[in-house]
């Protein structure tokens, strides 16, 4: 929570999974969501690089269980990214 009080962002809600954790935050319109995310993203890397460099978000809706491993899964390449779920190619390997 540190970075999002950082970055002026307030944290409404955690969702923790076995593999994977789903926030829902408010942010000011002056502060990028990448900076909030990669920030956080960075700062847990700092104890071992466990956590993803890559991340999905949306201001339509929540997605369920289901449609976030399917996005997992679009991420790590194991699949095409399904059109309901993903309007962009899935981020590249750089």
């Amino acid at each position: 929570m540190l970075i999002a009080k950082e970055h002026d962002t307030h944290v409404e809600a955690v969702d923790l999974h076995n593999h994977y954790v789903g926030f829902k935050i408010l942010l000011p319109l002056d502060v990028a969501l990448a900076t909030v995310v990669e920030s956080g993203i960075s700062k847990c890397n700092e104890l071992g690089e466990f956590v993803l460099q890559h991340y999905y978000a949306t201001n339509q809706n929540i997605p369920n269980p289901d449609e976030v491993e399917t996005i997992i899964k679009v991420v790590r390449g194991e699949i095409p990214p399904p059109p309901e779920l993903w309007d962009a190619e899935p981020p590249s390997e750089n």
